[in-house]
Parts: C-alpha cells; sequence; structure tokens
C-alpha cells in the first residue's frame, strides 16, 4: 500500500478482522420478523438483497476501508462492485482472493 508495514499491520488489519467478524457473525442473524395481526392471520417481514452495491476505496486506509464498505454488502446477500484508489489496487485484489 505504501504505508509503513507497521501501520498497516496494527490498524488496516486488525480493524478489518474486526470488521470482517462482526457482520460475519450479523450475516447469521439478519432474519424477518413474524407478527400477529388478528385470531387466525399473522404478518411477516423478510429480508432481502438489495443488489448490486458499488463502493469507492481511498488511498490511505486501502483495505479497511475496502472492508468497511463490503462486508456490511455481503453479508446481507448483494453483490459488491468495489473501485478501489489508483495507488493501491493490489490490495483489493488481495481483498478479492480472500473473499473467494
Amino acid at each position: 500500500t505504501g504505508k509503513a508495514l507497521a501501520e498497516t499491520t496494527t490498524v488496516d488489519i486488525v480493524t478489518g478482522a474486526d470488521v470482517l467478524e462482526y457482520y460475519a457473525g450479523l450475516a447469521t442473524a439478519i432474519e424477518g420478523i413474524q407478527l400477529p395481526l388478528r385470531e387466525s392471520s399473522f404478518f411477516y417481514t423478510r429480508r432481502e438483497p438489495l443488489g448490486v452495491v458499488a463502493g469507492i476505496g481511498a488511498w490511505n486506509y486501502p483495505i479497511q476501508i475496502a472492508l468497511w464498505k463490503s462486508a456490511p454488502a455481503l453479508a446481507a446477500g448483494n453483490a459488491m462492485v468495489f473501485k478501489p484508489s489508483e495507488v493501491t489496487p493490489l490490495t483489493a485484489i488481495r481483498l478479492a482472493e480472500i473473499y473467494t
């Protein structure tokens, strides 16, 4: 990324891992709710993905910001199109390898 290795490993990667862990846990909890209306009927909601989500990355925290944008979108079942900073394109490629 062009950043100091110590800063990348202590800030970008650690907080990025926290984001992945949080949204991975949240993905299993996303569900609709069921509410009674009358004696013989009920109402329920169903959570559905929106579709394709777009994200634009930054050069200063490329891994962290990419994870902030992609983890919630993917956990909700959406597809993600991510445009990394032109200065740090390899971080997005590596992140795509991790996701797949």
